[in-house]
């Protein structure tokens, strides 16, 4: 609370300032800046739609006004976040309220600024290099959706250019060629992937795992997901090169872990824990070994490291959740008949509660929840809404901690903040894998997912799903590009996938078959969808 005072403190200081003092345009154009990166602070983007719209009407569509701004490179970073918060919150909203029209700064205006920032000497932190990359995606989808396939290329070059790839290199010059091929329909993806995989071998082209990574995101955005998977798969092979040329480096040593975990390389994982112990501090040592004991499946010893740090709100829900069968169930319809099982669970946990007069087969998905999960984009977009609903749970999970209901809701342990999972190769886990990190905190009998297929399925969502909404105008496949800008198929299946060998959870029949999927089949699948 008294984090959430401050916030409200500086804004309304910001707002006096604006209202009766007399600045020089410099001045006024920064505080404008602060009062919408202060609401982004405060998880209002509604209101930081508003602060930006304000900024339009007074500066004009032509972002930035570089005289102001090009010497300050803390606001410069300050400044792109807003921007792309904002078009990525009001994309996000359209997606679900297509009547809805915001003016807010179009994905070719946030592209250009970033652009313009790393042309102007502002230093890219990685953070803002992704802000860069995935802003010229979702503009080169638009101009994709327009047939402007030169356009597109155009972006991809910019991307390239930020992240120090030469274009004129002959590995890319045929990357180029071969994706131009594709948009236009000349190759199928399968050919793409084979010209990829030749290029590959004839060039074996030397590239940082960074590089490889931009590949990989390029190629995704563009569903190109098995050629993805290929440069994917060459930068993990980099990661691990990386560390071994710098075994004193924490960063290269500490990512090459993260993807020995992921490939389930414990053997490798374990001699660069060792390497890690000598030169990362004890707490993140410790914490790194935890997650060594879970996925290897010595979940008493993860416990007993992770006990140090529960914090009083985790040790509530440990006693909540101690010695219980929970049951994890997800929003896509399978046709199997679990909803007695789902039902008989101690604990049922749920997406995005909106009451329980929701239209889902009782046979298939069951009638009972005790906890629900409200994603962030969710409390984003139905603000208020929620709270007449918590009223009917135990408990509620959220992965932040926002403004309003949610916030009073934590101090009075009503809510929880889930523990983060910070030890994925790339991007964050989704909601199931964020709930079945955090209660794997705690002694349950008995964790059991159903309902989760990982996307692969033409209905990945059942149409009467919380927060879902499919009609028959909506494609079946909901908009992949908010998926990959937050997530990693592969960090999210590989991570399930690690849990349910090791014993520590089950799956329904339907998730099953797809975990039993090798990665490259799973991407081969999802090609086809996307």
């Amino acid at each position: 609370m008294l984090c959430l005072n401050i916030k409200n403190i500086v804004f309304n200081i910001l707002q006096l300032l604006l209202k009766f003092a007399i600045w020089t345009p410099r001045i006024s154009f920064k505080i404008n800046i602060l009062l919408a990166g202060v609401l982004l602070w405060k998880r209002d983007l509604h209101e930081v739609l508003k602060s930006v719209n304000m900024l339009v009407d007074k500066y004009g569509t032509k972002f930035p006004p570089k005289h102001f701004i090009w010497k300050n490179q803390r606001i410069c970073r300050y400044y792109g976040g807003v921007l792309y918060s904002s078009a990525l919150f009001a994309y996000n909203y359209r997606t679900s309220h297509p009547e809805v029209v915001f003016k807010t700064p179009s994905w070719a205006t946030v592209s250009v600024f970033f652009m313009d920032a790393a042309e102007n000497g502002i230093k890219m932190n990685k953070k803002m290099l992704m802000q860069l990359t995935h802003s010229h995606l979702y503009w080169a989808e638009e101009l994709k959706n327009k047939k402007d396939n030169d356009g597109v290329l155009s972006a991809v070059k910019n991307i390239l250019r930020a992240h120090g790839i030469d274009s004129a290199d002959i590995f890319i010059t045929n990357f180029l060629v071969n994706l131009e091929s594709y948009l236009l329909h000349k190759k199928s993806g399968s050919e793409v992937l084979d010209k990829f995989k030749i290029d590959i071998e004839v060039h074996n082209p030397i590239y940082s795992s960074e590089t490889w990574m931009c590949l990989y995101n390029i190629l995704i955005f563009n569903g190109l997901l098995q050629s993805g998977f290929v440069a994917r798969n060459k930068a993990i092979d980099q990661v691990f090169a990386e560390a071994e040329s710098e075994p004193e480096n924490p960063v290269y040593n500490e990512r090459a872990l993260f993807a020995a975990f992921e490939i389930a390389d414990f053997s490798l994982a374990k001699k660069l824990l060792k390497r890690l112990e000598k030169i990362i501090l004890l707490k993140k040592y410790q914490d790194l070994q935890a997650y060594f004991f879970l996925l290897t499946g010595d979940i008493n010893n993860a416990r007993k490291l992770w006990e140090k740090s529960l914090t009083k709100s985790d040790k509530i829900f440990a006693d909540y959740f101690r010695n219980k069968k929970v049951a994890i169930v997800g929003p896509a319809p399978t046709g199997l008949s679990t909803g007695s099982e789902i039902d008989s669970c101690d604990i049922v946990i749920r997406m995005n509660y909106m009451g329980g007069d929701v239209r889902l087969s009782q046979n298939e998905f069951g009638a009972k929840t005790n906890v629900t999960l409200y994603a962030a984009t969710f409390l984003k977009m139905k603000k208020e809404q929620p709270k007449q609903f918590v009223k009917d749970l135990d408990y509620y999970f959220v992965k932040h901690p926002f403004s309003g209901f949610v916030n009073i809701d934590v101090k009075q342990r009503k809510a929880k903040v889930l523990i983060k999972n910070k030890m994925f190769f790339n991007k964050k886990p989704n909601a199931i894998p964020c709930i079945v990190y955090d209660i794997l905190h705690y002694e349950t009998s008995k964790i059991k997912i159903f309902h989760s297929n990982f996307f692969l399925s033409e209905k990945p969502y059942h149409k009467n799903y919380p927060g879902i909404i499919l009609d028959e105008k909506t494609p079946k496949f909901p908009n992949a590009l908010p998926l990959l800008t937050y997530h990693d198929l592969i960090s999210q299946i590989s991570f399930i996938r690690n849990l349910w060998k090791m014993g520590l959870i089950e799956v329904d029949e339907n998730c099953a078959d797809i975990l039993s999927m090798s990665n490259d089949k799973y991407m081969e699948g999802m090609e086809k969808l996307f």
